[in-house]
């Protein structure tokens, strides 16, 4: 941490790892077989999902969707605390895009509690970006998230939760290691910058 530059108090950049990760299914299986935008069957372990296929098997259609939440430090709360940027990165297991397709980044609201269905349901997107597979070694993606972050330390809130869905299009499949990221540079600004 420094100080002593006209107009900021302090700055720092911490990276924090997630505190909770899950996913939910909608479609795709025997006890949930048609798509209805319920994500009745939520799921925590080492991987989470982003899929959006269509199989040959009777159940064909599928959606899953995932969670990850942050802990905010109490330094992030502060007053005055502008968030400069927060990088949102994860590193994925295995990739199959089909056709170039969409991945949405939702900022959804978030308590200790697990993630449960409804979680996945909420429609609240703070970016949208093309997708498309990777070639092997898998490449961590990276996202800018820094208004939802901000949103949420400006309401007082000590977490920041993000949902991410696929596009329309049929063909998507993310396996995405649970240990996603979230790098923020911040700072506490006082008075006005020198002109």
């Amino acid at each position: 941490m420094f100080s002593g530059i006209a107009g900021i108090a302090a700055a720092d950049t911490i990276a924090l790892n997630a505190a909770k990760s899950a996913y939910g299914s909608d479609g795709g299986m025997n006890a949930d077989p048609y798509l209805d935008g319920t994500y009745n069957y939520v799921y925590s372990g080492s991987h989470f999902y982003v899929v959006h296929q269509t199989y040959s098997n009777p159940y064909k259609d599928s959606d899953q969707r995932s969670a990850v939440d942050f802990f905010l430090p109490a330094a992030l709360l502060q007053p005055n605390v502008v968030i400069n940027s927060a990088t949102l990165s994860f590193l994925s297991a295995s990739e199959s895009v089909s056709s170039p397709n969409t991945l949405t980044i939702h900022g959804i609201l978030s308590t200790s509690a697990p993630f449960v269905g409804t979680d996945l349901e909420v429609n609240n997107p703070v970016l949208t970006v093309p997708l498309t597979a990777q070639p092997w070694p898998y490449a961590a993606r990276t996202f800018e998230v820094k208004s939802w972050v901000q949103n949420r330390r400006n309401g007082g809130y000590d977490r920041a939760a993000f949902m991410f869905a696929a596009g329309n299009v049929w063909g998507i499949f993310f396996a995405i290691n649970s240990n996603a990221t979230l790098t923020i540079d911040w700072s506490i600004a006082v008075g006005a910058l020198p002109s």
